[in-house]
């Protein structure tokens, strides 16, 4: 079913809702950026900006309300200092755990590698992958050098 035998079987849209939304206006509430002066006896341009009042001063209760918020603000950030301290302590205390479980896990495995260096299978293994990885690569470095090496060949030799 395809879509437009799905649209077909849909109601037709009215042309107000067919219409596009129109374009959105800026609405302007000056007509020029400047008036002119004609109360001097030389004709000059004044800026829109002088002409507006100045911001009335900070009252005293504004002044009170800032510094209260100040204090809560500083109240709060001395809060989230303790707890990220906190945060941090536990956090490195876990990381030096898990740190030494690894230390530890590691030794294990060079333990174990060691106690079968003289085991002739584990010497027999690891002579057959580097021999096989010597040799892939030696392959894959003539395919490159005739400019034969591309994906297919790779996954071919890889088994793929």
């Amino acid at each position: 079913m395809s879509y437009a035998s799905q649209a077909a079987k849909l109601p037709k849209q009215s042309a107000e809702e067919a219409r596009a939304p129109a374009p959105p206006s800026i609405e302007s509430t000056e007509s020029s950026g400047s008036y002119t002066d004609v109360s001097s006896p030389h004709v000059s341009s004044i800026k829109s900006e002088d002409l507006r009042p100045e911001a009335p001063k900070t009252s005293e209760s504004a002044k009170e309300k800032a510094s209260s918020f100040s204090e809560k603000a500083s109240s709060k950030a001395d809060e989230f200092s303790a707890s990220a301290s906190t945060n941090y302590d536990k956090a490195k205390s876990t990381a030096s755990k898990k740190s030494s479980e690894a230390k530890a896990k590691a030794e294990g495995a060079r333990d174990e590698l060691s106690a079968n260096r003289d085991n002739p299978v584990v010497v027999g293994n690891a002579v057959v992958i580097a021999i096989t990885a010597i040799g892939l690569g030696v392959g894959a470095y003539r395919k490159h050098q005739k400019g034969e090496l591309s994906w297919g060949v790779v996954g071919a030799w890889a088994g793929v």
